[in-house]
């Protein structure tokens, strides 16, 4: 009975290189870099827009349902493409769940309970914000987002443009990263007394 639905289940299982994969992963690598540029503008205390909050449930949704579709997508391993549903389930449980969890459960919270609650303290909404820090994790899975593009290239001028945008994106996101800690700081330091 259970080869029987392993061999069912086999059929719902994509591989890898797939377009459809492919698709979902620059989908995902473009939310990661969305992340990536809007969390640290938290430091300038930005007012809360509707399109702030419909990017925000995107997102959530995207990567809550990221997790059944890493569950039927096939792995590489040793050069050898595993598309067998256990195999695939334990390798999701050794290498992305814990990072899944850790970076949906705060989304969650963030999202469903403490949006309610966010206009009863500046503090409080000050430090949602910093939970969404956690979200940063997600850059572990960007390496493999541009391996598995950078695998399904077939020339090498499309190669060569990839990694030139690549390289412009990784520049561009570290000058906004060390830009808006810069401005964190001298805002910190603005609102301690000094002492004259």
């Amino acid at each position: 009975v259970e080869d029987a639905v392993l061999g069912r289940c086999k059929h719902f299982v994509a591989f890898p290189g797939s377009n459809m994969r492919l698709c979902w992963d620059l989908l995902g690598g473009v939310l990661i870099f969305y992340d990536l540029f809007v969390i640290p503008m938290g430091f300038f205390d930005p007012p809360e827009t509707t399109f702030a909050e419909v990017m925000d449930w995107i997102t959530l949704m995207f990567w809550t349902l990221n997790v059944p579709a890493t569950l039927t997508v096939g792995y590489v391993a040793n050069g050898i493409t595993i598309i067998d549903p256990k195999k695939i389930w334990r390798n999701y449980v050794r290498t992305w769940l814990v990072v899944d969890l850790v970076t949906l459960i705060p989304d969650y919270v963030f999202s469903l309970w403490f949006r309610g609650h966010a206009g009863d303290s500046v503090r409080l909404l000050r430090t949602l914000r910093l939970t969404r820090t956690v979200r940063l994790l997600r850059l572990v899975k960007l390496r493999r987002i541009i391996q598995s593009i950078t695998d399904s290239l077939d020339s090498e001028y499309s190669s060569l443009v990839f990694n030139i945008c690549k390289m412009m994106l990784i520049l561009f996101a570290v000058n906004h990263l060390i830009g808006c800690l810069w401005f964190g700081v001298g805002a910190v330091n603005a609102d301690t007394p000094h002492n004259s």
